[in-house]
């Protein structure tokens, strides 16, 4: 824990720094954390298409895939 900004170094390591570390690949994931919105309208914006992705992956998965 860094005592100045009360985070854990893992929150201000770089996202190769924690796979590295974890051993762990963000794969799929990578891409999200890799361009965070900047705006507040950015942030809803793209709250809602990742929303939409894991609706239609959900659905998908559900009721097999779509055209």
């Amino acid at each position: 824990m860094n005592r100045s900004t009360g985070y854990s170094s893992l929150n201000t390591a770089s996202l190769k720094e924690i796979e590295q570390t974890t051993g762990f690949s963000l794969g799929p994931w990578r891409e999200r954390f890799m361009h965070r919105p900047i705006t507040r309208t950015d942030r809803k914006q793209a709250e809602a298409r990742r929303f939409h992705e894991d609706l239609d992956a959900l659905l998908d998965a559900v009721y097999g895939k779509r055209d």
